[in-house]
Formats: C-alpha cells, sequence, structure tokens
C-alpha cells in the first residue's frame, strides 16, 4: 500500500490517496464525517481496509458547518470527485463509488444524485426537512445549544437523540428553516441517480426511516437502492464491523454503464 497525503485538490482543500500494491480497478471517494470537528484522518483505517481490498481510496477535506453553509461542502465533494476522475491516479473510471460517514453520508447522497455514480451511506441525514418537522414540539432555540462539550462516543454510542440531530440538522441551513426543503435529497432525486446501499442502526442518532423515504423517491424513477438496518445503537463509522463485508461487496459491484439519460 502506498499513501499519498495532503495533495491540494480546489481552492484550498486537501486530499489523501491510499494506493493498493494489488489493484482491482474499483476506487472510492471517501468522505469522513463532518460533525464534532473530525477531519479525513479519521477515516484512515477504513481506508486501509478497502485499500487492502485493492480498491484506490480518495480522502478530501472539505469545508464543513458551523463554519460555511452546507452547500460549500456540496461544493468540495463534486470539486474532489472531479479532482479524482481527472487525475493520473489508475483506475476504472466507471468503477467509481462514493462512501460518506455521518453528515459526510449526505454528502455521499447529494454526489450520487448529482453526478450518477453510486454511493454507500453510514448513518446519513437525509429528510432534513422531515425529521425538523416531526420533532418540532421540540424547542426553536435547541440550535443555539453548544454540543461540542459532549462526549462524541456517547453521542455516536448512546441511541436516537432528537436534540442534538436537530442541532446538527439546524447547523447544515445556518438556523434558517425556509432552506429545508430545498436542501433535503430526497427533492433532488432523478433516474441519473447512482444506486445506493444506506446503512443505519435502528436505534441509532440518526432515524433510518429518512433513507427508507429516500428508497421511495429512488424507486419512483427507477433507481436501484437498499437500506440496511443494524441492529443496536452504533452511529456512523461505528457500524463498520458489522456491515463492512456487505458495503465492500457493494463497491465491489458497481460497473457504471453508459446511458442515455446522463450527461
Amino acid at each position: 500500500m502506498n499513501i499519498q497525503s495532503d495533495i491540494r485538490y480546489g481552492e484550498n482543500q486537501q486530499i489523501d490517496v491510499y494506493i493498493p500494491k494489488e489493484p482491482n480497478g474499483a476506487a472510492v471517494l471517501m468522505l469522513h464525517c463532518g460533525w464534532f470537528q473530525s477531519d479525513a484522518k479519521e477515516t484512515a483505517g477504513t481506508a486501509r481496509m478497502l485499500c487492502e481490498a485493492g480498491v484506490c481510496v480518495f480522502v478530501p477535506t472539505y469545508r464543513m458547518p458551523p463554519h460555511t453553509l452546507f452547500s460549500a461542502a456540496r461544493s468540495d465533494a463534486l470539486a474532489a470527485l472531479n479532482w479524482m476522475l481527472g487525475s493520473e491516479f489508475t483506475f476504472d473510471r466507471n468503477r467509481v463509488t462514493v462512501w460518506g460517514f455521518s453528515v459526510g453520508g449526505t454528502l455521499a447522497v447529494e454526489v450520487a444524485l448529482a453526478a450518477g455514480i453510486a454511493a454507500v451511506t453510514w448513518s446519513a441525514m437525509i429528510d432534513l426537512k422531515g425529521f425538523i418537522d416531526d420533532t418540532a414540539a421540540i424547542a426553536d432555540d435547541d440550535y443555539y445549544n453548544d454540543f461540542f462539550g459532549a462526549a462524541r462516543d456517547n453521542i455516536e454510542t448512546g441511541g436516537r437523540n432528537d436534540l442534538v440531530l436537530r442541532h446538527l440538522v439546524l447547523q447544515l441551513v445556518a438556523n434558517n428553516k425556509s432552506w429545508l426543503a430545498t436542501s433535503t435529497p430526497i427533492c433532488r432525486a432523478s433516474r441519473e441517480a447512482g444506486p445506493l446501499l444506506m446503512i443505519n442502526a435502528i436505534d441509532e442518532l440518526v432515524p433510518p426511516q429518512g433513507a427508507m423515504a429516500l428508497q421511495r423517491a429512488l424507486a419512483q424513477v427507477g433507481v436501484a437502492s437498499t437500506v440496511s438496518i443494524l441492529t443496536g445503537k452504533n452511529h456512523g463509522r461505528r457500524n463498520i464491523p458489522t456491515a463492512f463485508p456487505q458495503a465492500l461487496d457493494f463497491t465491489l459491484a458497481q460497473l457504471r454503464p453508459k446511458s442515455p439519460h446522463r450527461r
């Protein structure tokens, strides 16, 4: 395995590339969690696992809320994909999958919808407006609570916590609820989207209903997707020990066909 770190892409972002010793042609764009000040290095273990399976892995940094709007993170993710596809690294450009964890999973959904490539999401928050509407009984000032002092381990293993999740979702839209409808990826489901594997634990921080809502929207436009609901309360990357084999099989099976509808 050869790892090239902190390569510059875009205006001022960096990307790490994990090059397998025995490549199989597949490649993954891996988007780390964007909440609680995480960074690309936290996905190093998972990137190594994929690389050892023969997959070339690209792990970019991206701008994160609350320091910037979620639209900036989306732009960075798409810029990272374009940089990856235009790079000199050797992999099959028709065998690309995007993986994303937590809010990185939300970004992975956006990339799949915009670029037509396959995605594996781990605890992605997808139905932003639906969740905020369903939990409207919680005080509107929850956005201003400071959860950054809370133990991340407790949040990621403590199960559903609507107060924390509302805070995180509202960060994506700078507490402007009028932006929720257009910021919810479900409204962008189209027949040009890539296939998705959406992984959630049944009792975790992010409820799986959003993944199921996106699955219904994709089915209506003829795009295949799988929702994998696991037991337990683990969130995001903490589900890797259980679901990695399924995610790897999905990734290795991808061969994006040329479509007359995709431009």
